[in-house]
């Protein structure tokens, strides 16, 4: 962990590369949920509600963060 304080692309940045492996992640689970082996399809399907609501927080997140950014430069 840096001692320097990050900055909004910096966050920003991050928030994209965890939501875009959650997107490889999610595609992934959804296609084992829909496997001919009733428990993989199952464990799998309340895995892919978890990675699914993990992406809207990220989500939810960088949006955040875009608006804290536009109210710090005035924008907002």
């Amino acid at each position: 962990m840096s001692d320097s304080t990050p900055s909004f692309s910096s966050i920003k940045l991050d928030l994209c590369h965890m939501i875009n492996a959650l997107n490889g992640s999610r595609t992934i689970v959804g296609l084992l949920s829909e496997s001919d082996d009733e428990p993989v399809a199952n464990i799998a399907g309340t895995a892919l509600i978890f990675v699914e609501a993990l992406q809207d927080r990220l989500q939810q997140l960088y949006l955040d963060v875009e608006a804290c950014e536009r109210t710090q430069h005035g924008l907002g």
